[in-house]
């Protein structure tokens, strides 16, 4: 960890300088900052603020591109039973937002899930026969673990393997 903070390192110390400076600090004489005088901010912004701007933009999610990994791998049981070859795992790394996908086969379809380590989510399914779409759902979730995460991956098992009709969006 270098100076100013996780990954930031010294930039982020002069991102928050200049941060400060224009959209906290406010004047004496007003109760508004540069920003705010320049109409590119309606508010003074606090501490809390400017934290969660640079969770936002420094990219510090509670989902690492290795969860997602993992997640891909502990599915191996579930998609043995619904007939599903898993095709292959892609990392996505240095990026403003990390991402991992899997790509999936069987006879009638192939798929794709992407995950972000932002917790946003594309379930995609494919009809073989005319490449047409079966299953497109986002999702958006703090955990890999949560039910609406495991139901969508459900649907999309049933896609994968159903005849080609489309079951659900």
């Amino acid at each position: 960890m270098g100076v100013g903070g996780k990954g930031g390192g010294g930039s982020w110390c002069c991102a928050a300088h200049f941060i400060h400076y224009g959209f906290a600090l406010a004047y004496e004489n007003s109760a508004r900052c540069e920003c705010h005088r320049a109409g590119v901010s309606d508010h003074v912004w606090n501490c809390e603020k400017i934290e969660g701007w640079h969770n936002k933009v420094m990219g510090d999610y509670t989902i690492t591109v290795d969860d997602i990994v993992s997640w891909f791998g502990s599915k191996e049981h579930a998609l043995e039973t619904a007939g599903v070859v898993l095709a292959g795992i892609h990392e996505r790394r240095g990026t403003d937002k990390p991402a991992a996908f899997a790509d999936y086969d069987t006879d009638l379809g192939t798929g794709r899930i992407t995950i972000w380590v932002s917790g946003e989510a594309e379930f995609e399914v494919l009809r073989r026969s005319d490449g047409k779409n079966v299953m497109v759902r986002h999702e958006h979730v703090s955990s890999l673990n949560v039910s609406s995460f495991q139901s969508a991956f459900d649907a999309f098992l049933v896609n994968m393997a159903h005849s080609g009709e489309q079951i659900s969006k």
